[in-house]
């Protein structure tokens, strides 16, 4: 879908990391080629709480009001306005790596942990994003002991996340909302939701929220 088909596209500044923005209810660019349009009609039913550009996206947890996000590094934003609470890189000051995807989830109530298979383990304060501990793995077997961190899907559309577009339906198979990439460099992530909201980690490396405006379509 070409957004010249939009006449009421908005065209916003060239996001880098940890740049957000509050955006209107129409067709728009929201990102480095990235671009979010409507589906049944010329506006939006839904709003852009904020959008990150992030190095690389592995996995993404919900955790109350914040979103951790694994990837080159660990990180907490806040779902609020995604705005950085911490970030843990590797001791080294390397990137993380991960070869068969991430684990997010809790050591106990103060403690966050990120398990790679065949990579690394990193053990995190919840609080404060202290660094606890780091170990390169020689397995892959999940530990029993961990506690995976809710990823819940979308309640509100049926999501399809591709490559190139991230398609959001409504109950009656109509196409409610998409996201579109112009420059893909890794798998977009199965949407979640977290209080209400939707992300979308997408191909482009972006995180997306988003939050519902209308009930259904119609």
């Amino acid at each position: 879908m070409l957004l010249g088909s939009f006449p009421k596209l908005a065209v916003i500044a060239r996001g880098v990391r940890g740049r957000h923005w509050q955006v209107a209810n129409w067709a728009m660019r929201i990102g480095d080629d990235l671009d979010l349009l409507p589906g049944a009609g010329d506006e939006l039913p839904v709003r852009v709480r904020w959008v990150t550009l992030v190095g690389r996206i592995a996995a993404v947890a919900v955790d109350g009001e914040r979103l951790y996000v694994a990837g080159g590094a660990l990180t907490a934003f806040a779902l609020a306005d995604g705005s950085v609470v911490w970030e843990v890189e590797h001791p080294a000051g390397f990137a993380l790596h991960d070869s068969g995807g991430v684990v997010l989830g809790l050591d106990g109530p103060q403690v966050v942990r990120a398990f790679a298979p065949w990579e690394y383990e990193l053990r995190v304060e919840r609080a404060t994003g202290r660094r606890i501990s780091y170990r390169e793995l020689v397995g892959g077997v999940l530990p029993a002991d961990l506690v995976a961190l809710p990823t819940p899907p979308p309640t509100r559309f049926r999501i399809e996340a591709g490559l190139r577009e991230t398609v959001a339906f409504w109950p009656d198979g109509q196409v409610a909302w998409q996201l579109v990439v112009e420059g893909a460099f890794i798998d977009a992530l199965p949407p979640i939701e977290a209080n209400g909201a939707i992300i979308c980690a997408t191909s482009s490396c972006h995180l997306v929220v988003l939050d519902p405006l209308h009930p259904r379509h119609g």
